[in-house]
């Protein structure tokens, strides 16, 4: 593999890298919050790229008068030196395929393997008054529920109408066997952990779906940090079919 070649791969995972962040087919493996780093990747990748490019003659006309001279290239016995590994063409295979065929967002397969049950999130919204308005219906993050409905003693949920929106994915806890779900990135795709709401009074909805869903609170019974936890509910009151997010992930 020659150095222009080595550069043009280069440009090529820059290029895509990039096409990737201005697409936004980026959130579906990494927060949205890290196109910027992304962008300055690709930028730096496209930039080394072009100055291998430019510069590999120079460099392989060096390269070969140090052959000749510390070889003899006239005998036989020089050797190529301005050629790497072919192993580097395998490095432009996942980004070729993501030109062709893009992988989807994790989804319900992700999300039967894992509980759903809440972990290390931020209660401080449930020791403050409420803020949530009167006599209209809130759109709600599912993380956000989960906390209120499952840590909130002062039950600020209650009798107030809540839109929570997510993809169907099996469980056998939830109601009908399936629950209203959403993962959640740390950092990127290989570290997602799902949420997961327990939709109470519909019927199930094929895996995969995205609805979203307009209810009320109902209690759940037990505790929620215990090894046999029930789902957080919601009594609903109307469901529809909704496309999927531009940003599929939660947060």
């Amino acid at each position: 593999m020659s150095r222009t070649i080595q550069s043009a791969i280069l440009s090529v995972i820059g290029a895509v890298t990039l096409t990737a962040c201005f697409t936004g087919v980026f959130t579906n493996f990494v927060k949205p919050s890290l196109r910027w780093y992304l962008v300055a990747a690709a930028v730096v990748l496209l930039a080394m790229g072009a100055y291998g490019v430019l510069t590999a003659r120079a460099h392989a006309d060096e390269e070969e008068a140090q052959a000749e001279h510390d070889h003899g290239d006239a005998s036989g016995h020089g050797h190529d030196h301005s050629r790497g590994p072919l192993v580097g063409w395998f490095l432009l295979i996942p980004f070729l395929l993501l030109g062709f065929v893009v992988p989807p967002p994790l989804g319900s397969f992700a999300a039967q393997r894992d509980s759903g049950q809440v972990r290390g999130a931020d209660k401080s919204f449930v020791e403050t008054p409420s803020d949530l308005p009167e006599g209209k219906v809130t759109e709600m993050a599912l993380d956000e529920y989960s906390m209120r409905a499952l840590y909130d003693e002062s039950e600020s949920l209650k009798d107030r109408s809540i839109r929570l929106i997510g993809f169907a994915s099996p469980d056998s806890q939830a109601e009908g066997g399936w629950a209203l779900t959403r993962m959640k990135l740390s950092c990127c795709a290989a570290d997602a952990y799902s949420i997961k709401i327990n939709p109470v009074g519909t019927k199930p909805v094929p895996n995969n779906t995205w609805v979203a869903i307009t209810g009320v609170w109902e209690k759940t019974p037990g505790d929620p940090n215990a090894a046999d936890f029930q789902l957080p509910r919601i009594k609903v009151s109307s469901i529809e079919q909704i496309p999927q997010p531009e940003n599929p992930y939660e947060g």
